[in-house]
């Protein structure tokens, strides 16, 4: 390390995406997260940003990684967080702490999963910020997270890069808590 040399810490890495937008069913929300410094045992790292029916009540929150555990073929829990991220219905707050003796590396990118039920009505993607609260001083100001559209609000599959954020063929499906209603396009019936 140089002498006096400051390093103001960040996210590279704050992606979200979702499995399914499709209204009324299950959803897989994955995160990808790595940041410039160390976050150490008892660091927080806080979600804000999700819509009050995404998570249906306070608690825990069970938190996957994105391996599956060879003997039994279901989804790694994520030690890294003690298998769980709290979410705060009155502050509409996620937060995930380091478990202790455990250190999220920079050099890292941490990817995981947790899943909720999407709810009953259609809304577009909302804008979701991470932050992290450091038990040593250190924080990480809040920033937006990325998205597999980019933000790009374009309706038709066929724009540049369209591909890589489509689920169930629907542009933007992979935006996390993008939600639409199934609905028939064309309703034509002749004899």
């Amino acid at each position: 390390a140089s002498p006096l040399e400051v390093v103001v810490p960040f996210f590279e890495t704050k992606l979200v995406a979702q499995t399914s937008p499709i209204a009324g069913t299950a959803n897989t929300i994955t995160i990808s997260l790595s940041a410039n410094v160390n976050l150490e045992s008892g660091d927080q790292i806080v979600i804000a940003g999700l819509t009050p029916f995404t998570i249906l009540a306070s608690g825990t929150v069970p938190v996957v990684s994105s391996g599956v555990n060879t003997s039994t073929g279901l989804p790694e829990q994520f030690a890294l967080f003690c298998n769980d991220g709290v979410w705060d219905q009155t502050t509409r707050l996620l937060s995930f702490a380091v478990c202790p003796g455990s250190t999220l590396v920079s050099t890292i990118v941490h990817v995981f999963n947790f899943d909720i039920q999407n709810p009953d009505k259609s809304q577009e993607s909302p804008k979701l910020y991470v932050d992290a609260r450091n038990t040593n001083g250190v924080v990480i100001a809040s920033s937006l997270m990325d998205s597999p559209s980019g933000g790009v609000q374009d309706t038709c599959a066929c724009a540049a890069g369209a591909e890589d954020s489509l689920a169930f063929g629907v542009p933007n499906g992979k935006d996390p808590l993008f939600i639409v209603i199934p609905k028939f396009e064309t309703r034509l019936i002749q004899q």
